[in-house]
């Protein structure tokens, strides 16, 4: 059997939440299908928003005229092969998953073909377009940030996944629990609560599904902008003399396991901030 993620992944725009400011019923990108047009664009925000399931949706309205390009691990060799496809048709569209990743002169291969609407790009990336991505890509594209999924997005999802796939019955607390450890990640929520329902449907509690869980993922990439972002709010935290806060921040860096980072900041923040004078 497929995953319950795999198996609910949204086929209109109608099924994507938090997201209506590009696919509600004023939303622009919905706005281009329904004239079937499609300009160039990046689409960035965290993981599990809906990136993939809306650019799925524009490939399949274009489904005569659309490819798929992971710059994470696909070749240049397969790009051109793409592009020469591309030129027997209109309107061809291609999707970029993980654009942050395509090399310089890769982004500089395509700008001819993106220039002169042989392509039009959907770029996918969890990094900031604005220092990740070719600025000549850039400017050749719209670029659109996705929301963040609020919680109650997240619950609704959840039990409406729980009629439709006639999933044993959970309680609200636990659902909420669910929203709480995935940090409101539709794809983890999914996931952990097809765990719940699989593995022991007659024993759902809120402490046996503690146990199957496991701990809070706080969605921090060692590569990625959040992590210097996670560390930077430790280091102004403990500055503004907010203990609290610094706590909390250094547990969330703790989860990376990266002692050698966390001690060097720290060192720095003892030297730069408080200064030898108390040490």
């Amino acid at each position: 059997m497929k995953p319950l993620a795999y198996r609910i992944r949204p086929k209109t725009f109608d099924d994507i939440v938090g997201q209506d400011h590009l696919v509600g019923p004023n939303g622009i990108i919905r706005k281009m299908l329904s004239k079937d047009q499609l300009f160039s664009m990046i689409l960035y925000g965290p993981a599990g928003c809906g990136k993939t399931s809306i650019a799925e949706i524009i490939a399949d309205h274009f489904a005569l005229s659309s490819y798929s390009f992971n710059a994470s691990c696909d070749t240049k060799a397969k790009l051109k092969e793409i592009v020469e496809g591309a030129k027997r048709y209109t309107n061809t569209v291609l999707i970029i998953d993980e654009i942050h990743r395509m090399k310089k002169d890769v982004q500089d291969y395509l700008l001819p073909f993106v220039e002169s609407g042989i392509l039009t790009i959907v770029g996918l990336t969890t990094e900031n377009p604005y220092r990740a991505i070719n600025p000549a890509i850039r400017s050749r594209t719209h670029i659109y940030r996705l929301n963040e999924i609020t919680e109650k997005d997240v619950l609704t999802l959840l039990k409406k996944t729980i009629e439709q796939e006639h999933l044993p019955p959970v309680e609200e607390n636990i659902l909420r629990y669910i929203c709480t450890v995935s940090s409101c990640e539709i794809r983890s929520a999914l996931n952990m609560l097809e765990i719940t329902t699989m593995l022991d449907p007659d024993e759902i509690t809120l402490e046996h599904v503690q146990q199957l869980i496991g701990k809070k993922s706080f969605l921090i990439d060692e590569e990625g902008e959040n992590y210097y972002d996670v560390a930077s709010a430790m280091i102004k935290s403990i500055r503004g003399s907010d203990p609290d806060a610094g706590i909390h921040y250094l547990s969330r860096l703790l989860q990376t396991e990266d002692l050698e980072f966390i001690g060097r900041r720290l060192l720095c923040l003892a030297y730069e901030d408080i200064g030898l004078a108390n040490p």
